[in-house]
């Protein structure tokens, strides 16, 4: 798997949130955003898959490093934008992604369901043999 963008590309979108002294790499982000674009079969355009693909690494290194909404100086206060839960809305970065993927993808990757099942019958060694059922 190759990843489509670069640290310096998404250090270009991320501006003043983003310390390049004090902050972690962006690797583990552009990987992370990497897996998901690849899993965006109709969205074929290579530009269009490096935009997503930069805009989403954006998303996930704000996502444990919330960015300001508002700052103050002297009276050392500030609050931070997005809130958990709102998925890829609970950034700037994110929401971009979501206009850039015209092929829907990533609003149906995360409005989809998770299904699941489980054996809710008996033990293999509590279950009668179907040939002793007939009696």
């Amino acid at each position: 798997m190759a990843v489509r963008t670069t640290p310096a590309l998404v250090q270009g979108i991320l501006l003043k949130d983003y310390d390049a002294k004090g902050a972690p790499a962006l690797d583990p982000f552009i990987l992370t955003a990497s897996v998901i674009v690849d899993q965006l079969t109709l969205l074929t355009n290579p530009t269009q898959q490096e935009l997503v693909e930069r805009w989403l690494a954006a998303h996930f290194y704000c996502q444990p490093d919330k960015p300001y909404q508002s700052r103050s100086s002297l009276g050392a206060s500030g609050s931070f934008s997005g809130q958990t839960g709102q998925k890829l809305e609970s950034t700037l970065y994110g929401q971009t992604a979501l206009i850039l993927d015209t092929s829907g993808g990533l609003a149906s990757l995360m409005n989809r369901a998770v299904a699941s099942m489980t054996w809710m019958g008996k033990t293999e060694s509590e279950q009668v043999p179907y040939y002793d059922r007939m009696g």
